[in-house]
């Protein structure tokens, strides 16, 4: 099954912020998942509602936390993003992520994942990626990507988050 260009640039978006491509025992294509607290139902609701079609069920709630999650069916579209963004089941910014983030709605879901904005009233008003999984490189290769593609300034800022 082929992902439309809304559905890819929503993954793009989602795998650079909470998202994940995984591969289930023992197959040789991965599949896409998305877990979100349930204070997050409003946007899981949109993602799944933007992917359904390749999903083989609905969206499924967590008992011990309540978190909702859904997955899609495995595809080699999905192998092929698991390669790119995943070295030794670690995920990393792809090389060539200046071709890949591109969209304006991959950045929004990306925000939407991982974003928060800090705004105080005459005082001023930034908007912030956490991308504490990635390293110092991938963090930069993503600085340089939205300057050039998006026209964002931004720099990189260090914070104690999980003892990291």
């Amino acid at each position: 099954m082929e992902l439309t260009e809304k559905q890819q640039a929503i993954i793009i978006g989602s795998l650079l912020g909470d998202g994940g491509v995984y591969f289930a025992n023992n197959s040789p294509r991965a599949y896409y998942m998305v877990k979100q607290s349930l204070r997050y139902s409003e946007y899981v609701e949109w993602l799944f509602r933007n992917l359904k079609n390749l999903c083989p069920s609905e969206i499924k709630q967590r008992k011990d936390n309540g978190q909702k999650y859904f997955y899609t069916s495995p595809s080699e579209n999905f192998t092929a993003l698991q390669k790119l963004f995943y070295q030794n089941r670690v995920k990393r910014v792809p090389e060539n992520i200046r071709k890949i983030l591109t969209s304006s709605l991959s950045l929004a879901v990306w925000f939407m994942d991982d974003g928060t904005l800090d705004y105080r009233f005459k005082d001023h008003c930034a908007f912030h990626l956490c991308t504490n999984c990635f390293t110092k490189e991938d963090t930069q290769r993503l600085i340089e990507t939205l300057k050039k593609n998006f026209g964002i300034e931004s720099s990189m800022h260090y914070t104690l988050c999980r003892g990291k």
